[in-house]
């Protein structure tokens, strides 16, 4: 995965995750167990790899979090060894200075194994979508503890995969890739619990493995595209106004199968 760095430091910053248990820097440099994050950087045509940093193994989403008020972090997502792996980067240069916390989700109680798969954040809260755990796991700061509380579980064996915000409202998307659901909740903006506000059949399809979520404003009211492995389908939901419900606009099926990203 790659994350432009958007405003960060010059503005040509590159981060990537690594998605390896054991990574090495070079042909002939030393290595470490587990996966990393690198930065790079673009100038006159050429990438250049700066510094990185050891993470969990088998990274799987990094979201780096450039926000002046509570940014700062690289929020790597680790589904190899079930963990999550926070890292400090400066938010005057972009570089990645150090590991800040390491939170290890595998001594939950998870019926696979701990698999995190994405972290989104609002304000003050950090969520994680761990799909081993039928969970999505809430995180706040307080100077430099990181917390856990308020976290959702999400119907067992469904295995939720991605979760994106609603642009302009308390809203959250989670597509799961185990069962065949789209789940719609609201989230209390203080102290970050979400609520179950609906759940709708993802895909008319018998193969089914949802993958990722997309939303684009349209006026007033939301599309939001959601990518069905399987047999590969784009399913096309639309949320409208203040309307706290999704509705079934279309099922598009792809020439091609498995699509993971959009």
């Amino acid at each position: 995965q790659l994350v432009p760095s958007g405003w960060l430091g010059p503005g040509n910053d590159l981060y990537a995750a690594h998605e390896v248990s054991f990574f090495s820097p070079g042909q002939n440099a030393s290595g470490r167990e587990g996966g990393a994050v690198s930065r790079w950087t673009y100038d006159q045509g050429r990438l250049s790899r700066q510094e990185w940093l050891s993470v969990g193994k088998g990274p799987a989403h990094l979201l780096v979090d450039t926000r002046p008020e509570y940014g700062g972090f690289a929020y790597s997502a680790n589904y190899g060894d079930g963990t999550l792996s926070v890292l400090t980067v400066d938010l005057a240069t972009g570089k990645l200075v150090s590991e800040a916390k390491s939170w290890n989700y595998a001594g939950s109680s998870c019926p696979r194994g701990s698999h995190p798969h994405k972290t989104v954040v609002w304000g003050p809260h950090i969520w994680v979508v761990n799909l081993g755990c039928d969970m999505i796991h809430h995180h706040w700061w307080t100077g430099s503890v990181l917390w856990e509380g308020n976290s959702t579980s999400v119907t067992q064996g469904r295995g939720p995969r991605h979760m994106e915000l609603h642009p302009w409202r308390n809203i959250a998307f989670v597509v799961c890739e185990l069962q065949n659901f789209l789940e719609v909740y609201e989230f209390d903006e203080e102290y970050g619990n979400m609520t179950k506000l609906q759940e709708v059949t993802l895909t008319s399809q018998k193969t089914n493995a949802g993958a990722e979520i997309v939303l684009v404003e349209s006026g007033v009211d939301l599309n939001i595209y959601v990518s069905s492995r399987g047999v590969g389908v784009i399913e096309l939901f639309k949320m409208k106004g203040t309307e706290k419900k999704v509705t079934k606009e279309q099922e598009f099926l792809l020439a091609g199968t498995w699509p993971r990203h959009m």
